[in-house]
């Protein structure tokens, strides 16, 4: 009850500046639209109007937007109106948008905001803002209940829930029956089932379903990979191939004993006991209890267990031979067709074990069955 109290008395506190501490200058671009009447400049045409509406009351009864003349305040507040832009359907994902400016950005990977201290780049204004609470150590929401605190409003309130009991709303997916508790998740797992990828390479024309995928891929291009190895300074593109490497530094294993590092498995089949390391694993494993089949062929209509499968499968419609020869230059569709194929220039055999040749394949299921 005494922390319960204390944490009130923060709460009432103003939240605009963190004491002891100078307020930090909002970063980011120069704004792109001004007011005729004031001359302050904003970066969000709807914020812009909303200023506009601010001098509603001015005895010039001048529009900031374009600097015209009205009668009246009344007249002036209609003409304002005019202003507004009605919303409009993306030609990309037919959404329907009232600042299409800022949500094309989506679509086309622009990020004009950037972190001046760690470089990231954001498609939105609040977005870096967020962000740069990070860096200022700013949490200025806080729990009544524990005394946590968090950066957004937002995941302070669904925190609370689990000290109230409020059960947090629920959103399946109606074709596989996955459970989110954010609509804009759902939102992102129904294009595993639609195969609608929405976020496209600048640079080679490639798809892909989140953004944050993209971002890695465009690491593929620049060369860039900022995450760096403390202990051997090895870089990597994306944190988890870094999180991988430390790991054997360190001799560790994901979920193993701290005394003798011996491995667990704790995710265990609830129909063959069989265990697995990660919940995704044990998710896969499951399908073949089930004969749950997710991902379908967008051509066809054939359906597979595996995300991977069907991406090999698409290639039988598209065409597409991602896999070429060092030697000769020759394509193939499947890493398989292409190991078999330099067995020519090497003069290779291949590893047999009775009659079984370990293709990618082979080791994929193997690696599955683990």
């Amino acid at each position: 009850l005494e922390l319960r109290k204390h944490s009130q008395s923060h709460a009432a506190e103003p939240r605009d500046e963190p004491r002891g501490r100078n307020k930090r200058k909002k970063p980011g671009l120069a704004p792109s639209h001004f007011c005729k009447v004031c001359g302050s400049g904003f970066h969000n045409k709807g914020n812009f109007l909303r200023h506009a509406e601010t001098h509603l009351n001015d005895t010039e009864a001048r529009c900031g937007v374009c600097g015209e003349q009205a009668e009246s305040a009344e007249s002036l507040k209609l003409h304002i109106q005019s202003h507004r832009e009605t919303s409009r359907i993306c030609d990309v994902c037919g959404i329907s948008f009232r600042d299409m400016e800022i949500h094309m950005r989506i679509h086309t990977g622009q990020k004009p905001f950037s972190c001046k201290d760690c470089g990231k780049h954001f498609p939105r204004k609040g977005s870096l803002e967020r962000h740069m609470k990070l860096h200022a150590g700013e949490r200025p929401y806080i729990c009544e209940f524990c005394g946590k605190t968090f950066i957004e409003n937002t995941v302070l309130k669904r925190h609370i829930k689990s000290h109230t009991g409020e059960k947090p709303r629920i959103y399946s997916c109606d074709v596989c029956g996955k459970k989110f508790t954010m609509s804009q998740h759902l939102d992102v797992h129904k294009r595993i089932h639609t195969g609608e990828k929405p976020y496209t390479c600048r640079v080679c024309g490639k798809n892909f379903r989140q953004i944050g995928n993209l971002d890695s891929h465009m690491r593929i291009h620049t060369g860039e990979k900022p995450f760096i190895c403390s202990l051997c300074g090895k870089r990597f593109r994306q944190k988890v191939s870094l999180e991988t490497h430390e790991r054997f530094h360190k001799k560790e294993k994901p979920y193993g004993c701290h005394l003798c590092q011996k491995g667990f498995k704790p995710y265990s089949c609830s129909v063959c006991s069989k265990s697995f390391p990660r919940p995704s694993s044990l998710s896969r494993h499951m399908r073949t209890h089930t004969g749950e089949k997710p991902y379908s062929c967008s051509v066809c209509g054939k359906r597979f267990n595996l995300l991977a499968n069907m991406k090999r499968h698409m290639r039988t419609h598209t065409g597409e031979k991602p896999y070429s020869c060092s030697v000769c230059g020759k394509t193939f569709n499947h890493l398989d067709n292409l190991n078999r194929h330099v067995r020519i220039h090497t003069g290779e055999r291949p590893l047999q074990l009775g009659l079984a040749v370990w293709t990618e394949d082979n080791v994929q299921r193997l690696i599955h069955a683990v």
